[in-house]
């Protein structure tokens, strides 16, 4: 049996106290300032769907519109049919932030400054708490999905059930799930060597809900500007707005901070290196 040494008992004590007082302040800061939010039009948009449309239209018909599977849409069906006033949405987004930002103080690994700072940031507080749009179900799913990941072999379908929530957050989300299953795959297959009939059938599971996904997000004839009609000019402007305008307006300072992210997570033992 292990005895925790005396310094580091009231350590501990102090952080706890620590991540409860940022929990509150967020809680009390989300109060304080969602019943003053102005919707935008495409937050009220996703709670007129919600209250007006059928699960299955918001599914099948509006979420190639949107742009955007329709778990966010879904949740909001329930109080939106039941009649809740608009700022529902709102609080709804702002108790996932909180339960984003609880997962973070209490279970993450990160750093402890960190995971003090982050709640009370402009992206976690106001973006993907006060503003009410699918990805807030971003933040607590994240956190989720790193809780889980940390017994993804014990638990592979544990694991990848998780990715397949998060990526009906969002394509973003769906994209840093298909990215996760693929290094997942790269580990049970070099470093695990898992036989084919127990790792075949999570890829089959993934591989038939990202399906899932290009079906329900598949561009009607009269959506404005379908990803295929893009011109190649148009292409590269994206690629080039996404990769190295990310820090502006040193572009080559992007490149800088993804090398020396890379290198960090292969110093830390990430999977890469695992792999290889």
């Amino acid at each position: 049996m292990s005895v925790e040494s005396p310094v580091s008992l009231p350590t501990s004590r102090v952080w706890q106290i620590t991540a409860l007082a940022v929990l509150v302040i967020l809680a009390a800061a989300l109060a304080l300032l969602v019943p003053r939010h102005e919707p935008w039009f495409d937050e009220a948009q996703a709670w007129l769907l919600a209250r007006d449309a059928s699960c299955r239209d918001i599914v099948w018909k509006y979420a190639r519109y949107e742009g955007s599977p329709s778990l966010w849409h879904l949740l909001l069906v329930l109080p939106a049919k039941a009649g809740a006033p608009p700022l529902m949405l709102n609080a709804i987004s702002a108790a996932l932030a909180l339960a984003g930002g609880a997962l973070l103080l209490f279970k993450s690994p990160l750093p402890r400054p960190l995971r003090a700072l982050l709640p009370l940031g402009f992206f976690f507080f106001y973006q993907y708490g006060v503003v009410a749009r699918s990805y807030a179900l971003l933040v607590p799913l994240l956190w989720l999905t790193a809780i889980v990941h940390a017994r993804r072999f014990e638990h592979p379908w544990r694991f990848v059930g998780t990715l397949i929530l998060l990526s009906h957050v969002s394509l973003h989300a769906a994209w840093i799930a298909g990215s996760m299953m693929t290094i997942f795959c790269g580990e049970i297959w070099w470093r695990e060597r898992w036989p084919l009939s127990r790792w075949a059938p999570l890829v089959a599971a993934f591989a038939a809900n990202t399906a899932l996904i290009v079906a329900i997000l598949w561009p009607p004839p009269d959506l404005y500007s379908p990803p295929w009609v893009a011109t190649r000019d148009r292409t590269i402007q994206v690629l080039h707005e996404m990769w190295l305008d990310s820090v502006a307006p040193w572009p080559w300072l992007a490149v800088l901070v993804l090398l020396c992210a890379a290198g960090f997570f292969y110093t830390r033992g990430g999977c890469c290196s695992r792999i290889c």
